[in-house]
């Protein structure tokens, strides 16, 4: 998942972390399925790679689907950040992105 390098940069900076919460939402049974994730608070060692001078690549724990997906369904993945300080009060919370897959 791409995450803008300065948030990285900026809570290592005021000692602060940040978390991701990801939600994905399918269908299984016709019903629509949503599974929440939290990453926990992201540290250096989860970076894959910089992928650029603006991204990091971060990797995220895999996300274990409750129910078995209907053929063809469509995926939507939404990611929330956190960024906390050093004295555990919440700086800001906002949606990070938004992305909708399809199995081939």
């Amino acid at each position: 998942m791409k995450v803008l390098r300065g948030i990285d940069v900026a809570s290592r900076q005021q000692n602060a972390t940040f978390a991701l919460q990801l939600t994905l939402s399918y269908l299984s049974g016709g019903v629509v399925v949503s599974t929440p994730t939290h990453s926990g608070p992201i540290k250096q060692s989860t970076f894959h790679q910089q992928l650029d001078p603006m991204w990091v690549d971060v990797h995220t724990p895999a996300i274990e689907l409750r129910q078995p997906p209907d053929a063809g369904t469509t995926f939507t993945c939404a990611v929330k950040i956190t960024i906390t300080d050093n004295a555990g009060s919440v700086i800001d919370t906002s949606l990070l992105d938004t992305q909708v897959l399809r199995l081939g």
